[in-house]
């Protein structure tokens, strides 16, 4: 990958998931196709991504939520007999953002913030 676009990130991720079926379909002496990848299959199992509020990662998740919304019919028995309102339910990937800056602990630290920071619990 050579950029930081949505559609750059989607694609690499195609071609991993795909190398993932064809390694695990050759250990099993089967054929890959997209309906039995099971790098794809593993797409469809994911539920939940964490990522920055950044445009890309913003885009990148919107895409990939309709990426596995294409392969969901292949990997899923039964998928035709929910209603409308839960196939759109099975279909959403729950996308959790970071909300801190980053913070470079290798900086140097005039004020004590770091230890400040360490030191905050939840109430």
């Amino acid at each position: 990958m050579v950029s930081k676009s949505a559609s750059d990130t989607l694609e690499t991720l195609k071609v991993v998931l795909s190398d993932i079926g064809d390694m695990i379909n050759k250990h099993a002496n089967e054929n890959t196709s997209k309906e039995t990848n099971k790098g794809l299959k593993l797409l469809c199992q994911i539920k939940n991504t964490m990522s920055d509020r950044a445009a890309t990662e913003t885009k990148f998740n919107e895409m990939l939520e309709t990426y596995r919304k294409e392969c969901l019919p292949l990997y899923m028995d039964g998928l035709e007999e929910f209603t409308q309102e839960a196939k759109e339910k099975l279909s959403e990937i729950n996308n959790f953002f970071l909300w801190a800056p980053p913070i470079n602990i290798n900086c140097r630290d005039s004020g004590g913030i770091i230890e400040k920071i360490r030191g905050l619990t939840l109430r």
